[in-house]
């Protein structure tokens, strides 16, 4: 039933944050931060959970700012180069302007699948709750 309603898609990511961002120091951040969320899942503490937000945090800092500067390093290497500056700009900034949609189908005929759907199950719960 689900993947009726909503396939599975497979797409490949274009254009991650390679090795050029992502420095050593970071992944050893993000490991820290993978620990700190393991422990807050095990112990349900709030002050575990504080600090689990506080490192996801300085990781998507010290990403934003790892990217900055790899941008902006290859922008003043190049200089005199404008489609290389252009090249990084674009794959580091612009997304696509027009967004495929996240359903292959026409977007009424999703509509109507899950209308069905969730109308049905009203009608077959009042049905077992007869027998």
């Amino acid at each position: 039933m689900l993947e009726e309603h909503a396939p599975l898609r497979i797409f490949k990511v274009k254009h991650s944050k390679g090795s050029s961002v992502i420095k050593p120091e970071i992944r050893e951040l993000m490991k820290q931060r993978d620990a700190q969320h393991n422990l807050a899942h095990q112990t349900s503490n709030i002050n575990d959970w504080k600090t689990f937000r506080a490192q996801r945090q300085d990781v998507k800092r010290k990403i934003n700012q790892s990217e900055r500067e790899y941008v902006k390093s290859e922008i003043t290497a190049n200089k005199e180069n404008k489609t290389s500056i252009w090249k990084t700009i674009r794959r580091r900034f612009v997304s696509s302007s027009n967004p495929r949609p996240a359903y292959p189908r026409d977007c009424t005929e999703v509509a109507n699948g899950f209308n069905e759907f969730f109308v049905s199950v009203g009608e077959r719960a009042a049905e077992q709750a007869n027998n």
